[in-house]
């Protein structure tokens, strides 16, 4: 998950960072019993939390639904 985190920085692209919280969603609902993958809450809410700002309103959008799916 840390891998895609750094597609979720400012400079990147509106398309980009809107398909990387599509899959935190989908990771997290399909595995996030399982363990298979180390789901570092407190370092994915931090960068999505940032989006909920953005100047895209599919990010943010897509910001808002990744967080109330995490938490």
């Amino acid at each position: 998950m840390a891998v895609l985190m750094k597609f979720l920085e400012p400079e990147n692209d509106w398309h980009t960072k809107e398909e990387v919280l599509k899959l935190i969603i989908v990771c997290y609902l399909k595995t996030y019993n399982d363990g298979l993958i180390d789901f570092n809450q407190e370092l994915i809410l931090s960068k999505v939390s940032q989006l909920v700002d953005d100047e895209s309103a599919k990010v943010r959008l897509g910001a808002l639904e990744t967080l109330t799916v995490i938490c």
